[in-house]
């Protein structure tokens, strides 16, 4: 376990403190397609399952207070994860699809679980993709694929949901310009 002397915060690595970690994952849309990952053999969680981009913040390495850190580490995570640089300004409230809390009793870990949508630009070049070590495969899935995919049973649902709803927003924000969450259902 590492600790900030400067700030007196224990914490561990992935986490922003030693019992409460922010797990940020990115529904990348393009064409009506979402991004998955396929997770590596080795993941501590979820191995050979689908994912989205994304990861646990770590403290803030910052000598000054500073606000919307967030933005900066889900960018990061999206950039090292697949090699597609998104701006730090998509990652607002209105991009936020996905919001849960889960209390780990065993490992007294309490997570804070957030989820965006990116849609990428028109033309984006899907064939582009560069995988970390933390992956071994990638597909651009639609909405009627999703099902197919093995997320990791109960424990990665809330992946499946993200990405159903980042694709269900899209959809519904081509069709009437609304959403993101405008009042559509889906978000």
């Amino acid at each position: 376990m590492k600790t900030d002397s400067d700030a007196g915060v224990k914490k561990t690595r992935h986490h922003l403190t030693e019992n409460v970690k922010l797990l940020q994952k990115a529904a990348l849309v393009s064409a009506g397609q979402v991004l998955l990952l396929k997770r590596a053999e080795n993941s501590r969680s979820r191995p050979r399952c689908w994912d989205l981009p994304g990861g646990n913040t770590e403290w803030p390495k910052v000598a000054e207070s500073q606000e919307g850190l967030h933005r900066n580490d889900i960018v990061r995570e999206i950039k090292e994860e697949t090699g597609v640089a998104v701006a730090e300004d998509v990652f607002t409230t209105g991009s936020l699809i996905f919001f849960d809390t889960f209390f780990e009793s065993d490992r007294q870990v309490y997570s804070i679980i957030t989820g965006w949508v990116a849609e990428l630009p028109l033309g984006f070049d899907r064939s582009k993709i560069k995988l970390s070590s933390e992956h071994t495969d990638y597909e651009w899935v639609g909405l009627e694929e999703l099902n197919e995919f093995n997320f990791g049973g109960e424990q990665g649902d809330f992946i499946r949901k993200m990405a159903e709803t980042a694709l269900l927003c899209v959809q519904e924000d081509e069709e009437d310009h609304s959403c993101a969450c405008g009042g559509c259902g889906h978000c």
